[in-house]
């Protein structure tokens, strides 16, 4: 500001400049010592709210006073906020909840916010995390997150005039035990087989009916002998057939066990010293498994 006196400038004692901010002037500086008639201070444009508003300047010689207005724009440039993801960056192995972390800086000392997304890069949409967040922190739950070795985190951070964002430098990998993958044990996980009884290989065709004839009967008839000789007297039979086979042929196993059974009445028949005829025995009779079981029944 230049200013003037009648009486030389040596006659300047002071001049003060002012600012007036919204309603209240404040006082940006002042001045003694005057350089080719310009008098001068700093002044920090930024302490100011943007918009019109009015410098004053305040000349004294010490025995009057002199005010000069002078109407400026302050436009301050907005620095934008400078933030930096450090957590996860890329290469770590991620699970359960974890803690995105970053850092950020903003050179006007503006109040900062921050929005935390996850997606995979390539792809066109990203995850929100954690919204509109004071702390450079979120806590991040990764287990409603599929199982993957290609996500990135995005952070953004917000000084009301820019929005600025920093993303992992590579990707990192969640893995959650049983997170998105299956339990493979649904119905009969257990591993174990049921095997169907001899006496139930061919079923019913009409459960509301009663089966007259018997799929299968093994009948023995003695003829002599005593009856009320001890089993105890009887040699045991021993012998071990294969599950595998027995399982694969039910067929088989039945007829075998019928012809053991008729082999066992024989010999208890003559160790009880018995004579005549031997005992007769009916061997089952199947029909062919082409028949698909079915057999006529009695009416």
């Amino acid at each position: 500001m230049t200013v003037t006196d009648d009486d030389g400038q040596a006659d300047i004692e002071l001049v003060k400049f002012y600012a007036l901010n919204d309603s209240t002037w404040v006082l940006i500086g002042n001045d003694t010592t005057a350089t080719d008639s310009l008098y001068s201070a700093p002044f920090d444009s930024t302490l100011l709210i943007d918009g019109n508003t009015t410098l004053r300047v305040n000349a004294t010689d010490g025995s009057s006073d002199v005010l000069q207005d002078v109407t400026i724009t302050i436009d301050n440039i907005n620095a934008a906020p400078v933030v930096a993801v450090t957590k996860p960056n890329g290469g770590e192995t991620v699970e359960g909840t974890y803690a995105i972390n970053w850092t950020a800086s903003d050179a006007d000392n503006d109040t900062l916010s921050y929005d935390v997304f996850y997606f995979i890069p390539g792809a066109s949409t990203q995850t929100i995390i954690c919204n509109d967040i004071a702390v450079k922190t979120c806590s991040w739950s990764t287990t409603s997150v599929t199982n993957g070795d290609g996500y990135r985190i995005n952070v953004t951070a917000a000084d009301g005039s820019h929005f600025v964002s920093d993303q992992s430098d590579a990707n990192f990998t969640i893995s959650n035990s049983g997170g998105s993958e299956g339990s493979g044990s649904e119905g009969g996980g257990s591993g174990e087989v049921s095997v169907p009884s001899a006496a139930n290989l061919a079923p019913s065709s009409d459960t509301n009916e009663t089966q007259e004839d018997e799929i299968v009967q093994i009948a023995a008839e003695n003829s002599a002998g005593d009856s009320t000789t001890s089993d105890n007297n009887l040699p045991s039979l021993t012998g071990a057939f294969s599950l595998d086979n027995l399982r694969a042929n039910p067929t088989i196993a039945v007829v075998m066990l019928a012809s053991l059974a008729a082999a066992i009445g024989a010999l208890a028949f003559f160790m009880r010293g018995g004579g005549g005829s031997l005992p007769k025995f009916n061997l089952p009779q199947f029909e062919s498994p082409a028949n698909d079981f079915k057999k006529s029944k009695k009416r």
